[in-house]
């Protein structure tokens, strides 16, 4: 990533771009919807969908039987395709990039059609109503732990992706510290501990109950 004073430049291996938040270019070398294409939104979208309320979460997403929309968030390998994989009947909207859309101090998850695994048409646009967020953690049993305010903001922090804190961008910083603050305030973000039988989801159900 290099930095001028007026623009922010990614140079990457399947697209170049320039962005200082009001004008941006992209180039790409293929005119097609592959995965430099998806890349390039997902470095570019995040600092424009702040400004309306959403961020992009690096997440699988799912609705739960309840009708509620769970965000399970982690770094890379943590398991969060592989939650997906043990939903049963339930929903998956995606297991790689999901919209969380918090203006009027209410959340709402959306599909976020960026070239992840699991995404349908017939999901884009429509919102459901978040019924928890769980950093994830491999593990032999299937545990649950509520996280105190600082390290819920670090997880919900840590997932917004590609928010870079560079100086042509110093202006970003409040607005997703405040959009951090907000979701963190409304909403409980817990460890989640899991293995394979996939009966963590009756923990991750429940959670309605405990808030």
């Amino acid at each position: 990533m290099i930095q001028f004073p007026l623009a922010e430049v990614a140079i990457q291996r399947d697209f170049i771009g320039i962005n200082d938040r009001k004008n941006s270019v992209v180039i790409m070398a293929h005119q097609t919807l592959d995965d430099g294409f998806f890349n390039a939104l997902r470095w570019l979208l995040p600092r424009k969908m702040i400004e309306f309320k959403r961020v992009l979460l690096h997440s699988s997403c799912v609705v739960g039987k309840n009708g509620l929309a769970y965000f399970f968030l982690g770094a890379s390998g943590a398991g969060k395709t592989t939650v997906t994989e043990l939903s049963k009947t339930r929903t998956v909207w995606g297991d790689d990039m999901n919209v969380l859309d918090f203006a009027a101090g209410k959340l709402s998850a959306e599909a976020g059609a960026l070239g992840q695994r699991y995404f349908s048409s017939s999901l884009f646009a429509q919102p459901f109503q978040v019924g928890g967020f769980f950093w994830l953690k491999k593990s032999e049993r299937n545990f649950l732990r509520r996280l105190d305010r600082a390290k819920s903001s670090m997880c919900l922090l840590s997932s917004c992706a590609n928010l870079f804190w560079s100086e042509s961008l110093a202006d970003l910083a409040p607005e997703v510290l405040q959009a951090v603050k907000e979701i963190s305030e409304s909403h409980p973000v817990y460890e989640l501990e899991f293995n394979l039988t996939g009966d963590f989801w009756d923990h991750v159900e429940s959670t309605r109950d405990r808030n």
